[in-house]
């Protein structure tokens, strides 16, 4: 990547994927997740503000927040604590399953792109996919119709 002259949502995203590699490191070793969350910016001024988010993974105990969060909410959305981080082809792109918004209305679920670990919001549709499917409704009998013969 080259110097950045211009703040356009394209720059955003390089300077964001640098950033995000570039606080693996501290990630692992403080034990946190670092998420962008929001934004703004000016391509006038040549700014960017970003909004960031700082979450433990375990806490003191060892209990998994995420985890635990997903076992807490999973029932709501007719899933099993073991499906979290159950796998999902969107666009032929893999997910994670990772949790809920259960503010939001319509995109309720959130995913992590297996390969770049960007966090995306979902609709409920993608459960599809990992939720058991329905049983089977059973044939007619051969020779009868059900229209009373």
């Amino acid at each position: 990547m080259g110097k950045v002259t211009v703040m356009n949502r394209a720059n955003i995203r390089l300077i964001q994927e640098e950033v995000r590699e570039a606080l693996k490191g501290v990630e692992e070793k403080l034990g946190l997740t670092i998420r962008f969350k929001s934004g703004t910016f000016s391509e006038s001024e040549g700014t960017w503000t970003p909004r960031m988010e700082f979450a433990i993974l375990q806490t003191a105990d060892g209990i998994d927040r995420e985890r635990n969060a997903f076992a807490m909410h999973c029932g709501v959305f007719n899933l099993k604590p073991e499906q979290y981080k159950a796998r999902v082809t969107i666009r032929h792109k893999l997910f994670e399953i990772i949790g809920f918004n259960l503010g939001s209305p319509r995109y309720v679920l959130r995913a992590r792109n297996v390969m770049t670990g960007k966090e995306f919001k979902l609709t409920e549709e993608v459960l599809n996919q990992i939720r058991p499917a329905p049983r089977a409704v059973l044939a007619p009998v051969l020779g009868q119709t059900g229209k009373g013969e």
